[in-house]
């Protein structure tokens, strides 16, 4: 009876259903819309999303190349040619040495084909640069956007997450900073790993395998940390398990394990070797729980973040942030059938996140880029929990999310302004690591350069107050002070700068600058002669001995030096215009005449050169080529006193 009770209902139903009358005009129906789950309406969420994240890095479009990117981009000429940019797949490039550790060097050859490309096409125009990042980062959101889907979260709440990732501040490093495409691409290749993983999963497809390998290799081509692409592989195959069994483990595991091992095994080939320092085990939970509250709430953020490496030693903070770790750990095990997403969003930031936190020696110690990838994680477990609440907590929790979406928003917003240029970087970056040397030291190099002396001064001393064996810091500040004449303060410096590291060159060719100044010759060729050796082929420590030589009177060991120096770099046009006056000296005046123009030839915007001229055209009697010259001068530098005097007496 009760099925037939059933059957009677389900009939009910059907005859009522079928009994509804529908009165829809066909413009109606063209009209009709969408409703909140169709795929329309979230496609186009999804557009405004990616518009929003444009939006919020606008103000990155205008930024200048900054730091590494002065280097590596606008002052690099092996970016100009193929052979030159393949090099890098032959050779690992070093380190910086003015972070917590010295040596070491990095392997990212499809780092300098990108940018090689964009030199190519772009020239050293920074806005195309800046806007392949951003494009770089939409790109990423919606490949992790497929991901969430394949693993089975709703449409809604994948594009939750992918809001959320989009708009953490704490990305707007990599993404704002050109440099860091590094991290940019090397999280495309990683998640485009595991979406070749799930379509082999999917069809068993030969294609989709070789993909993978293709896919891990080229991460580990643009980063070192491109091998987490084998963990992340195998982690994405437990959580697939129970949708495509383990059958298909083998193959997917192979190719991933045997990328990571290649990736490993070529290193000592291409010279690519860690910095010196030691790992820092003992900091890892402080290390870790930082890089999260720096994701969650990151109120100032900086450039520079070596300083706020924690301690490796034994504290009861440390010991309390692993007793943290360890009940993270147990909640992702304890939800791994309850609340499998959750457990999935740990376990992706363990695996990601936990290699950065002092297992593995890194010469910058922390830094905010280093969480992109991460980051991920951060956002899909907030999605969790948001998705599993009920009633008046889910209210609760969304408006949360929405608030801190915003605030969110406007720190990325207000934080690519801060990339605009090195001066505003290095300022907001010192209010999150004021102790940091290198942010002092940089912002007193771009003073300088602005022609802020005296700002420039303080910020050199207060970099060395930071770090008392910042000797890059002292050859600047001694070199300023040369300039204003405290020629005493000056060689103090540079003498323990010397004491530091008596190997380092450009120590003691500002030694010698300021022994030269002092009028000791003797002193400053000695210097100069020191520089030279342990520097052969820099050509300005050798122009400086041979114009030590030259002050001395010893002009032929002064020609020599200038030769030599030419040998070394035949575009320099200063170094024809010492030369030259070396030779009017001995009274080869036209021999003279015929290097300048040859260096006019190559440089035709030198004031200096034209001055030289004149003054050569003045001393064999012809005044007429020597006014013709000291004009010249005058025309490319008005406010050229020396010429100005010469061209008035001969006028006069």
């Amino acid at each position: 009876m009760a099925d037939k009770r059933r059957r009677s209902r389900a009939q009910r139903g059907a005859a009522v259903k079928q009994s509804v009358p529908r009165h829809e005009s066909s413009s109606a129906s063209r009209w009709r819309i969408p409703s909140l789950n169709s795929r329309s309406v979230g496609n186009l969420v999804v557009i405004l999303a990616l518009a929003c994240t444009w939006f919020l890095y606008h103000h990155a479009l205008s930024g200048q190349f900054l730091y590494d990117d002065i280097p590596q981009i606008r002052d690099n000429p092996a970016l100009l040619s193929w052979s030159s940019t393949l090099h890098y797949f032959r050779d690992a490039i070093p380190f910086s040495s003015g972070y917590l550790t010295n040596g070491g060097s990095f392997y990212r050859p499809l780092l300098w084909v990108s940018l090689a490309i964009g030199r190519r096409l772009w020239g050293l125009n920074p806005l195309p640069f800046h806007a392949v990042n951003i494009t770089l980062h939409c790109v990423n959101g919606l490949l992790w956007l497929w991901l969430l889907r394949r693993l089975g979260v709703s449409r809604w709440w994948s594009i939750a997450a992918m809001i959320l990732w989009l708009s953490l501040p704490i990305n707007s490093e990599a993404v704002a900073w050109i440099s860091g495409r590094y991290i940019l691409l090397f999280t495309f290749f990683v998640l485009g790993s595991l979406v070749a993983t799930d379509l082999f999963l999917s069809s068993r497809r030969t294609a989709f395998l070789v993909l993978l390998c293709f896919l891990e290799l080229c991460a580990a081509l643009s980063y070192e940390a491109g091998v987490l692409a084998a963990p992340l592989t195998l982690m994405w195959l437990y959580f697939r398990a129970q949708k495509f069994g383990k059958k298909a483990w083998g193959p997917v595991a192979a190719v991933a394990l045997f990328v990571c091992v290649f990736a490993l095994s070529i290193r000592p080939f291409v010279h690519a070797e860690l910095p010196t320092g030691s790992a820092a085990p003992l900091s890892l939970g402080l290390t870790f729980l930082r890089y999260l509250q720096w994701m969650v709430l990151p109120i100032r953020m900086s450039i520079e973040r070596s300083t706020d490496l924690p301690v490796n030693a034994i504290t009861l903070a440390g010991c309390a942030a692993f007793v943290v770790l360890t009940v993270l750990v147990a909640v992702a095990i304890y939800c791994r059938r309850k609340l499998p997403l959750l457990s999935f969003a740990i376990a992706w930031l363990f695996v990601t996140l936990i290699p950065f936190c002092g297992l593995v020696p890194n010469y910058q110690g922390m830094a905010e880029r280093y969480e992109y990838l991460a980051s991920m994680g951060l956002a899909v477990a907030i999605v969790s929990l948001m998705a599993q609440s009920k009633g008046g907590a889910r209210t609760v929790s969304l408006v949360a999310a929405v608030v801190w979406l915003g605030w969110g928003a406007w720190r990325v917003n207000a934080r690519a302004l801060d990339w605009k240029n090195e001066g505003t970087l290095a300022r907001a970056s010192l209010q999150a690591t004021p102790n940091s040397a290198i942010l002092w030291y940089n912002l007193a190099l771009t003073e300088a350069d602005a022609g802020d002396v005296s700002n420039a001064i303080s910020h050199y001393r207060r970099a060395i107050a930071v770090n008392p064996r910042y000797q890059a810091a002292f050859v600047n500040l001694s070199n300023l002070l040369r300039r204003q004449g405290k020629y005493q303060e000056a060689l103090d410096l540079m003498t323990r700068s010397v004491a530091l590291n008596a190997s380092d060159a450009d120590s003691w060719t500002s030694l010698g600058n300021i022994y030269e100044e002092m009028g000791m010759l003797q002193y400053a060729a000695n210097a100069y002669r020191k520089a030279v050796n342990l520097s052969p082929n820099n050509a300005l420590a050798v122009v400086n001995l041979g114009a030590a030589f030259q002050l001395s009177g010893d002009l032929e060991a002064a020609q020599d030096q200038y030769e030599r120096a030419l040998e070394l770099a035949p575009n320099e046009i200063s170094t024809y215009c010492n030369l030259s006056m070396v030779l009017f000296q001995q009274h080869k005046s036209d021999e003279a005449i015929r290097l300048l123009k040859k260096g006019i030839a190559i440089d035709s915007k030198y004031p200096a050169a034209y001055f030289d001229l004149g003054v050569i055209y003045e001393g064999r009697g012809d005044k007429a080529n020597a006014v013709a010259m000291y004009n010249k001068a005058l025309a490319l530098s008005p406010n050229y006193k020396d010429a100005r005097l010469r061209l008035n007496r001969l006028q006069q």
